[in-house]
């Protein structure tokens, strides 16, 4: 009898546990990323650390603490490592923070030589260490490169865009660019020539609107 009420209890804290990560996770919902094996999200009741669910275990990555003033979004390296770059985009200060190893935190956007964003809102990265930023404010697509922990300007883009909020990238590089204010979704190559555009739920033949 005692055994049976032993598990009980095990199994009991074991779902209380999983309850509690869970509710952090949902709390942190606008702030959270899946990258197929785990969970990371900011715990913004934990002074804004960067924690990952992985294998029932909860890993602190970094904290962000009062270096974030506004989060607009979060985003992994696509490398497949389990404990991956993590990229936080701050819509308040304008700037990127990010990960060299599993808790030293780094910034771009401050340094003079470096690009600066205007209410940055959406972000993505591939395989290959590209990051592509949604510049909202700027109406521009930033494409930076992270070589070995140091990040890099690749290019500057725009296409007519008014509120380019929402950005993603496929397994074979394509750019996917939502405009909150037209409606609208455009798709370009890796090198952001424009491949076609999607107006609503009706995709139009070729590009344009």
């Amino acid at each position: 009898m005692k055994f049976k009420k032993c598990k009980f209890l095990i199994f009991f804290l074991i779902l209380l546990q999983l309850f509690l990560v869970f509710s952090m996770i949902i709390s942190s919902s606008e702030n959270s990323f899946y990258n197929g094996t785990s969970f990371i999200f900011i715990d913004k009741f934990d002074h804004n650390v960067v924690k990952q669910f992985y294998d029932n275990k909860i890993f602190e990555r970094f904290s962000a603490g009062t270096m974030i003033k506004l989060n607009s979004d979060i985003e992994v390296d696509k490398a497949g490592r389990i404990f991956p770059t993590v990229y936080l985009l701050d819509w308040g200060w304008r700037r990127i923070l990010y990960n060299k190893g599993l808790d030293y935190i780094w910034i771009y956007g401050n340094q003079a030589n470096e690009y600066t964003f205007n209410r940055p809102e959406g972000i993505t990265a591939y395989k290959d260490g590209s990051i592509y930023i949604a510049d909202t404010g700027n109406k521009k697509i930033v494409k930076l490169k992270n070589y070995k922990g140091n990040i890099n300007l690749e290019w500057i883009k725009e296409d007519n865009f008014y509120e380019p909020f929402g950005i993603s990238v496929d397994n074979d590089e394509n750019i996917y660019v939502v405009d909150r204010t037209k409606c609208n979704i455009k798709k370009y190559d890796n090198n952001f020539n424009p491949i076609n555009s999607f107006n609503g739920n009706y995709i139009l033949g070729g590009y344009g609107t």
